[in-house]
C-alpha cells in the first residue's frame, strides 16, 4: 500500500499545470515568428507555407488536446480538494500539513490517512465540505512511503 505525502501532491499538482502551459506557449511562439517571418519576406512563399503548416499543427494539438486537458482540470480538481482535506485533518488534529499521509491521489470516501503512526478512515459526505475520521488498524504491514515526485 502506497501512501502520498502532502508535499508530493502539491508537486504533482504544479508539475501537469506547468507542462500545459509550457508546451501550448511554445507552438505559439512558433506560429508568431513564422507569421512575422511570412509578413517580413512576402516574396518568399516558404514563410507562407511554414506559417500554415505551424497555425495547423496549433489546431491539430488544441483539437487533440480539448478532452485531454478537461481531464488534467478534473484531476487536478480532485487532488486540490485532497490538498485541502489533508489541510484541514492537520488543523484538527494539530499537526503539520507534512506529517498527513493520504493513501490516494484522488478524494475518495473511505480513503486513508496516516497521522504520526496512526492510521484514519476518511468518511466524507457528499458536498466535501465535512469529514469524520475513525481509527482503524491495518493487517498488513508492507506501506511504501512516497515523499516526493522523482
Amino acid at each position: 500500500m502506497n501512501f502520498y505525502s502532502y508535499k508530493y501532491l502539491i508537486q504533482q499538482n504544479n508539475q501537469q499545470n506547468l507542462f500545459y502551459i509550457v508546451s501550448a506557449g511554445v507552438v505559439a511562439l512558433i506560429v508568431i515568428v513564422m507569421g512575422w517571418l511570412w509578413w517580413r519576406h512576402r516574396t518568399e512563399m516558404k514563410y507562407r507555407d511554414l506559417f500554415v503548416i505551424m497555425m495547423l499543427l496549433l489546431l491539430l494539438i488544441i483539437g487533440s488536446q480539448v478532452n485531454e486537458w478537461q481531464s488534467v482540470k478534473n484531476d487536478f480538481n480532485q487532488k486540490s480538494q485532497i490538498i485541502q482535506i489533508m489541510q484541514r485533518i492537520a488543523k484538527v488534529k494539530h499537526v503539520k500539513k507534512n506529517q498527513v499521509w493520504s493513501n490516494t491521489t484522488d478524494l475518495t470516501d473511505g480513503m486513508l490517512v496516516r497521522i504520526n503512526h496512526q492510521i484514519y478512515r476518511v468518511t466524507i459526505n457528499d458536498s466535501g465540505s465535512n469529514f469524520s475520521l475513525m481509527q482503524v488498524t491495518l493487517t498488513s504491514n508492507s506501506i511504501k512511503y512516497i515523499k516526493t515526485e522523482k
